[in-house]
């Protein structure tokens, strides 16, 4: 799974997810919203890149906040 921004919890105690950071991308283009909220990313936030696949059987990237993903699963 792809993710952005800092390593959580923090740069020396990360999460599976984190622990590779060959998947670390760029973070969110400005403007864009997050999958679960349809709030705007602001600099500094981190969460992960999802693949969706839409109506049409295209499929695109969608970004969510870490805080959305942890939520979302009951942990935050």
């Amino acid at each position: 799974m792809n993710w952005f921004g800092e390593p959580w919890p923090s740069a020396k105690l990360r999460a599976p997810v984190c622990e590779d950071d060959t998947l670390r991308v760029p973070p969110p283009p400005a403007g864009e919203l997050c999958v679960m909220c349809h709030e705007r990313f602001h600099p500094g936030d981190r969460g992960i890149l999802l693949p969706h696949v839409g109506a049409s059987r295209m499929v695109s990237m969608r970004y969510m906040h870490l805080q959305c993903l942890l939520g979302d699963i009951g942990v935050g």
